[in-house]
């Protein structure tokens, strides 16, 4: 379903044409909502980083410049682009444990700390092929969701509880949110399907 129809449809079920930009707000709030429920398969995003080398054997990767809508990194790996194969494999670590039990600091290592990754590596690397959840886009031009696609219901049901809240009618809005189990249940086998058995 595209987005001027989740429109339509909050409007209709609501009976709140008059409310369209409250809506609208509605429909990217229960969007993200949906898609942060879980760590759906659809949501991994793979994508090829360039790390410059000015601090090796520490590199840093700006997360919000090379990781459009980031939610959670998977995975992040050495990558050499000519022979298109992984050159090593880095371990996520704490901050604030990327020592051993000697007191060491590990390399092979990745760590989120703001908004950087920072790379701890013996290994040179120019490239990373990371694997990371991103969050859709749900503004009104760039409207894309998955989840509009296989379970528009779902948005629409999570839309019209925070509309019908807003204008009072506290009982169907409390109907709506009781839903969210059951539609969030439909959209896991939705996924499960998507990546295979």
């Amino acid at each position: 379903m595209n987005y001027a129809e989740l429109v339509q449809s909050v409007v209709v079920l609501t009976g709140r044409d008059e409310l369209v930009p409250q809506i609208q707000y509605a429909i990217a709030k229960a969007t993200l909502k949906l898609h942060s429920a879980d760590l759906w398969n659809r949501d991994l995003v793979e994508k090829i980083v360039g790390v410059p080398s000015t601090f090796a054997p520490r590199y840093m990767i700006d997360i919000r410049s090379e990781f459009p809508r980031f939610r959670k990194i998977q995975y992040l790996n050495g990558y050499d682009v000519t022979s298109k194969t992984v050159t090593c494999e880095l371990q996520q670590r704490s901050p604030i444990s990327i020592g051993d039990n000697y007191g060491r600091i590990v390399n092979q290592v990745y760590y989120l700390s703001g908004d950087m990754i920072t790379i701890r590596s013996v290994i040179a690397l120019t490239n990373v092929l990371a694997g990371f959840w991103a969050l859709p886009p749900v503004d009104n031009a760039n409207y894309k969701s998955w989840i509009a696609d296989v379970a528009p219901y779902a948005i629409i049901d999570e839309a019209s509880a925070e509309i019908f809240g807003s204008v009072g009618d506290a009982d169907e809005a409390t109907r709506r949110r009781k839903m969210f189990d059951g539609n969030v249940a439909l959209i896991r086998v939705s996924d499960i399907e998507a990546a295979g058995r």
